[in-house]
């Protein structure tokens, strides 16, 4: 697992995932098949008697409190010496959850609401992909 201040010199075969203009803070340097994930994820929620509106909404919500998570630790150390790592495990610590399960969910539930069409592939929420060689 790497982390974003890294990203030039990785590889990273899930691209970037951008939620109200933040990306994913943390690079996972495998492969992580969130699409399949995604499906899943949707199938489950209907198969639970929810409809694809509230399911959207409860990823959204979810997202939500991520991305505000993000911007939280942020703004708590603005002014101050932390290094990116510190600031990550934090985050991870207030959500209740491994850096990597966040990472795995936040890519998750950005292609979720893509497929539910909540959001759009634009300049501040979806998926980005390049090729570093």
């Amino acid at each position: 697992m790497e982390f974003f201040g890294q990203l030039a010199q990785i590889n990273n075969p899930n691209g970037l995932s951008f939620y109200k203009g933040t990306a994913c803070p943390i690079i996972i340097d495998k492969y992580v098949p969130f699409e399949e994930h995604g499906m899943d994820c949707l199938r489950s929620f209907l198969e639970n008697g929810e409809t694809l509106q509230t399911t959207g909404a409860i990823i959204k919500e979810q997202l939500d409190a991520m991305e505000q998570g993000l911007v939280d630790i942020e703004n708590k150390y603005k002014n101050k010496k932390r290094s990116n790592k510190k600031k990550l495990e934090e985050w991870a610590k207030d959500m209740g959850q491994s850096e990597e399960y966040l990472a795995s969910m936040w890519y998750m539930n950005v292609y979720i609401l893509l497929k539910l069409k909540i959001i759009k592939n634009d300049n501040d929420n979806g998926m980005c992909y390049m090729n570093m060689n």
